[in-house]
């Protein structure tokens, strides 16, 4: 049985948030369905996990709330209302409303695809119903080797993703610390508990539970003083006994000194860590160009600023296996982790497949999605320098990932992902002799905030930057007419036109390079 409960742990749902109506998170979900017509709650079933963009409702929190209670007379799982559509925040009295009847209620981010949705749902329904038998595929090997090189809680993470087994991580005395979620996983710790052949005696043993087979994998790519173990349950014995012959494998290789795998991560690491340090020479680049060999068309550098760079790092890869980003061209990536500096930085090799296409659309499209990931996180950076034919160019690419990060962070500061490309003509003018540029405007605004009561340069860098009154207002906190006040308050100051195009290019370019000039004095 599916339960809202069960649907939210999903991996790939795990940016959908629960509002209201915890008591109801049990309930079954025997389907979904989208509805975007008032009556739509007529013709349900019961038991319909209900998604909606608001459109039915039109952004009225009346209709939304009587919605929800019609959703649950008729005996629906819940609803999912989609964020910045019609409901830039699900409204307070629809959330109460909700918690009172115990029905859940869950916000669902802008970029969700409804059609994703219904996959993963679908394809736990069918696993649930039918887990006879769970082929490991060859992609699935690769994809499961790195996330074992991140330890135990990222394995599980991608077991989960692939199989929809229930799955814990035990430590050798038996404790467990973590588990997936999945139905039937409190049965695994009751059933080692009683098991005399954890740990010593594991290798290669298999539990009958009933209907279940359990075993317990050593994670041998768990982090440097840690000791832990993946306990897997499966219908199919077929699958316990693969995934156990896998696990040896992978201890194998940690052992070993095997070309395949460790030797190549380890180049690739060295190969990164010599570019960063600065030590790279053009016989290393052209020794690691003919190593690596193939057909690698460009090579670019990505910077991941946060605690957590190996989860971002995985929604990267999740971004690029997608049919828009796999269309325009394969992609290698490669990352080394730098706790001590708190980021990441990922060495990315793209096959372009239609010649048509280029590298700066291909990065534009991964960083539009990148953006709606970090939007919702709220945490952490992410940037990139141009990307490069070939190798010889690596240091340039890092460089410019650096100052990427730079510049974006002090003039865009909602947002998170910065692309080289986008922030170069800064770059270029921050380096110039900045007197030689006329600031008077500038100067002028900063010079009259007292008679103006309000910030005039962030006013100003507001509207020009939001193209128009009812979208800068809303980011200031304020009313479209005192915005209005402001803007004509400016214009007097300065004799502009502020629907001059030109003029509006000139004053944010101003705008820009003024912040860059003041956080350079305050540093």
């Amino acid at each position: 049985m599916v339960t809202v409960d069960l649907f939210l742990k999903l991996p790939a749902l795990k940016e959908l948030r629960i509002l209201a109506g915890h008591k109801g998170l049990e309930n079954e979900i025997r389907t979904i369905s989208v509805c975007d017509a008032p009556d739509s709650y007529k013709w349900l079933r019961g038991r319909e996990m209900i998604l909606t963009s608001g459109y039915l409702v039109g952004g009225d929190e009346s209709l939304l709330e009587h919605f929800v209670m019609n959703l649950a007379d008729m005996g629906a799982s819940g609803l999912g209302v989609k964020k910045e559509r019609f409901f830039k925040t699900i409204p307070e009295n629809v959330v109460e409303t909700a918690n009172k009847l115990d029905f859940p209620l869950i916000e669902i981010p802008y970029h969700f695809v409804w059609s994703d949705i219904f996959a993963v749902f679908y394809e736990l329904l069918y696993t649930i119903a039918e887990n006879t038998n769970i082929p490991i595929k060859p992609d699935d090997i690769e994809q499961i080797y790195n996330a074992a090189r991140w330890g135990s809680n990222q394995l599980m993470d991608k077991l989960t993703e692939l199989f929809q087994v229930p799955l814990a991580v035990i430590l050798n005395n038996k404790k467990v610390i973590a588990d997936n979620g999945l139905p039937g996983v409190n049965t695994i710790s009751g059933v080692l508990e009683d098991s005399a052949l954890f740990p010593e005696n594991m290798a290669g043993e298999i539990i009958a539970e009933g209907k279940y087979y359990i075993t317990v994998c050593p994670v041998s790519f768990a982090r440097p003083g840690q000791l832990e173990y993946l306990a897997v349950m499966s219908r199919s014995a077929v699958f316990v006994k693969e995934l156990q012959r896998l696990f040896r494998l992978f201890s194998g290789l940690g052992e070993q000194n095997n070309l395949l795998t460790t030797d190549r991560s380890k180049i690739y690491r060295k190969f990164i860590l010599d570019f960063l340090s600065g030590k790279i020479t053009r016989e290393d680049i052209s020794a690691f160009e003919e190593f690596r060999g193939g057909e690698v068309v460009y090579t670019g550098v990505m910077i991941i600023k946060d605690d957590e760079s190996p989860e971002i790092y995985n929604h990267l890869a999740d971004i690029l296996k997608t049919a828009r980003m796999a269309k325009m061209g394969k992609v290698n990536s490669h990352m080394v982790d730098n706790a001590a500096k708190n980021e990441a930085v990922v060495m990315m090799e793209l096959y372009i497949k239609d010649p048509e296409d280029t590298p700066e659309i291909w990065q534009h499209i991964l960083f539009e999605d990148l953006e709606y990931y970090m939007q919702e996180s709220r945490s952490g950076f992410v940037s990139m320098g141009r990307m490069y034919p070939g190798l010889i160019d690596i240091t340039s690419a890092y460089r410019e990932a650096m100052e990427a990060l730079t510049i974006g962070q002090v003039l865009w500061e909602e947002r998170r992902c910065f692309l080289y490309s986008t922030v170069s003509v800064y770059n270029i003018l921050r380096k110039s002799d900045i007197s030689e540029i006329d600031m008077s405007f500038m100067q002028l605004l900063e010079n009259n905030q007292a008679g103006f009561s309000f910030d005039g340069i962030q006013t100003l860098e507001a509207f020009i930057e939001r193209g128009g009154y009812k979208k800068a207002a809303a980011d200031l906190f304020i009313h479209e007419n005192t915005l209005r006040y402001r803007i004509q308050k400016i214009s007097d100051l300065l004799h502009l036109d502020m629907e001059d195009p030109i003029v509006l290019h000139s004053l944010i370019t101003q705008v820009k390079l003024w912040k860059l000039m003041k956080t350079g004095e305050a540093n």
